[in-house]
């Protein structure tokens, strides 16, 4: 039993690339059944994934702080938590109250919230993501579900977001604004992305790149002087100077920012084909330069992780569009074999003129764009394939997020003393 959860991470990761990579493989005729493809490999991963989230025990920084809060917030009433009376923001500060009334239970705790979670996690990408698998498998090889175990809300209300993207391709405000309020009463956070809206479809040229360029090195080089201002009217707690968290304002290792970079990179560079599949692509691509620009800068301030998840969980969507955009073209295939058969029936019929040339020469020019775009397709994703292994193994390495290694309650070594700590404030609240 020890050993399984010793690899457990490794066997996700597997089991999302294996799984992906063999319902792939089977091409549905129809809508429907396509359908049902998502919905088994979704269910599939999802149950495991919650797995891991409900089963661990006492990792990731909050762990125990989430189950404080649910006890806290049961002591207030609906109209306190929707005031801003509670501890938390008043949507999470609801949904904790809410819980509270089924279990006192962390697991219980936790179970539930990891169902939320996934549920809107995987609805978002069985609607929008055109290869779910390379969605899911990037959510997990990006890093994303260790955040999630660690800082629930600030990860979650990123995932929620992801509706948002939406609504600024398509230039509705008003939606756009929604979603953002719902995120800001689970993290208020969210509310930094509102400027986003109108920046985010900006066309990438040189122009564009020289701009954001030149807005990161002035933005390094004043970093602190920003956080400082900053802090002084919110997140006081992480100011510079005064704060009492400022011990967590350090930087991450430069390494970090290598997966970032070449994220951005094939993103811009395979910016002509994204907007050929999906003009509304432009938003994302504009993301990709959102996030290194966050990630440059998180190597002198971890905090800015908080802004950087609204952009860079993008990636599950574009990584998807980016494979997609890579598979060779249904059409080519079907006009491939029309073509073959036109000449086995012309070679039939002895018709060896130049209409037969004519159609070999077209053959030979469709199989040779068929074959490139085949594989340009499976270079995408065994890049894919080796740039998620390869993140998790270093995202190990480093102990990210404080999820490594893996804890599980069946094989847990009770932490008594923070257990009884939790259980006194727990009794005291309910006095």
């Amino acid at each position: 039993m020890t050993s399984f959860f010793n690899y457990i991470y490794d066997i996700n990761l597997l089991l999302i690339a294996g799984l992906g990579l063999g319902l792939n493989y089977y091409k549905p005729s129809d809508l429907k059944k396509s359908n049902i493809k998502k919905i088994i490999f979704l269910s599939v991963t999802g149950a495991f994934m919650l797995f891991i989230f409900v089963s661990r025990y006492g990792i990731g920084f909050d762990y125990f702080n989430y189950y404080t809060l649910l006890n806290q917030c049961k002591t207030f009433s609906f109209l306190e938590l929707l005031t801003y009376k509670g501890p938390v923001e008043p949507g999470f500060a609801v949904l904790l109250k809410l819980i509270s009334f089924i279990t006192n239970d962390i697991v219980i705790m936790y179970l539930i919230l990891g169902i939320i979670m996934l549920l809107v996690l995987n609805i978002y990408i069985y609607k929008y993501s055109t290869e779910p698998w390379v969605s899911v498998y990037l959510f997990v090889g990006f890093g994303f579900m260790f955040g999630v175990m660690n800082l629930f809300r600030q990860y979650f209300v990123a995932i929620v977001f992801l509706f948002a993207i939406k609504y600024i391709q398509n230039k509705n405000f008003c939606m756009f604004l929604l979603v953002t309020l719902i995120c800001a009463s689970i993290h208020k956070s969210a509310l930094i992305i509102l400027p986003v809206y109108f920046i985010a479809r900006l066309d990438i040229n040189w122009k564009t790149l020289t701009f954001f360029g030149s807005l990161t090195l002035l933005a390094y080089i004043f970093c602190d002087y920003a956080i400082n201002f900053i802090t002084q009217y919110i997140y006081t707690d992480y100011n510079l100077e005064t704060g009492e968290l400022k011990r967590f304002m350090g930087g991450m290792p430069w390494q970090f920012v290598i997966v970032p970079f070449i994220y951005c990179l094939t993103a811009v560079l395979m910016k002509n084909k994204l907007l050929k599949k999906d003009p509304g692509n432009i938003v994302l691509i504009n993301f990709s330069i959102y996030t290194l620009i966050l990630w440059i800068l998180m190597t002198k301030h971890l905090l800015l992780e908080r802004a950087s998840n609204f952009f860079y969980i993008s990636s599950i969507l574009l990584g998807a569009q980016l494979v997609s955009c890579l598979n060779p073209d249904q059409n080519i295939k079907q006009r491939l074999d029309e073509i073959k058969n036109l000449i086995s029936q012309m070679k039939k019929n002895n018709n060896k003129g130049k209409a037969l040339e004519s159609k070999n020469h077209e053959l030979k020019k469709i199989q040779e764009e068929y074959s490139e775009s085949k594989a340009y397709y499976v270079t995408a994703i065994v890049s894919i394939l080796i740039l998620g292994f390869l993140n998790q193994v270093f995202a190990t390495s480093h102990g990210n997020h404080a999820v490594f290694p893996y804890k599980s309650i069946f094989t847990r070594e009770r932490d008594t003393n923070r257990e009884n700590s939790i259980k006194q404030i727990s009794e005291q609240q309910n006095d």
